[in-house]
């Protein structure tokens, strides 16, 4: 498992998305989630994994292939990330690889392992010229005190009633993950008093999969707001449902013009 760790910049907002499954994507919410960032402008965002399905080269039974699939279907989430990279022409972008993603690699080494290297995610959704950093699957990042994984390093959380207290008992440390698609938080306080915490983000997939009809996943993305030093932060868990999200846009504005009124009247001091 792979492990970068990187500073905390003044006023950082991070935007974590992750299991949008192109070209599964629910377009009602997908295009709310881009609504979302355009306003909120987070000088940074993740995206955290399963962001492309490719459900022609998985291991499961499929009723049908489709000749050539698997490379419109990257085509299509490249124009995707371009679209989201030119919407936020100055945010840092990465992108941890899912256990979808992974399926590329082990395709080609079970069917073709001479083709190993020649042929990767990274050169085929053309990141490097989007900006892209592109993380090996099972990656942890941290950001500050929190860390962000897709969520498939800790098998087990699918049958919980909570996935973020599965994951939380897994890795007893702050963490903000994937894989689920399914949004949930847990708390937890150690005996030395430190205050600490799991997330789960929802997903951006369609809800009416034919592999699992009767799910209990939920669209959504999660914002994170970094205090200005000390790495603390806030974890903000945004539902969409049916194209509609429950977040107050306006307060991120209200926050900003705030912080430039607290830092005028500490000028003089």
């Amino acid at each position: 498992m792979g492990y970068a760790k990187t500073r905390v910049e003044k006023d950082d907002i991070v935007a974590f998305i992750s299991d949008i499954h192109f070209p599964s994507e629910d377009t009602g919410s997908y295009r709310k989630a881009l609504s979302i960032l355009k306003t909120i402008k987070p000088s940074r965002v993740i995206l955290g994994g399963d962001i492309v399905d490719l459900d022609d080269i998985s291991r499961y039974p499929k009723r049908k292939i489709i000749q050539e699939k698997t490379l419109t279907d990257l085509q299509y989430a490249g124009e995707k990330l371009t679209e989201m990279r030119d919407l936020l022409p100055h945010s840092r972008f990465d992108f941890l690889l899912g256990n979808h993603e992974d399926r590329l690699d082990k395709y080609i080494m079970e069917k073709a392992p001479e083709l190993s290297g020649f042929l990767d995610l990274k050169t085929l959704l053309k990141c490097d010229k989007l900006n892209i950093r592109v993380h090996p699957h099972n990656t942890v990042i941290r950001i500050g005190k929190l860390n962000y994984s897709h969520g498939d390093n800790w098998p087990g959380g699918w049958g919980m009633a909570n996935p973020a207290r599965s994951i939380y008992d897994k890795c007893k440390d702050n963490i903000l993950f994937g894989h689920f698609h399914r949004i949930s938080n847990h708390s937890s306080r150690t005996l030395r008093g430190r205050q600490q915490g799991a997330w789960g983000n929802g997903c951006l997939q369609r809800l009416d999969v034919e592999f699992n009809k009767y799910n209990n996943w939920q669209h959504g993305i999660t914002l994170v707001y970094y205090a200005k030093s000390g790495g603390y932060f806030h974890v903000e868990q945004i539902r969409i449902h049916e194209g509609i999200n429950f977040f107050p846009e306006h307060m991120v504005e209200h926050r900003r013009d705030n912080d430039k009124s607290l830092d005028k009247k500490g000028a003089g001091k």
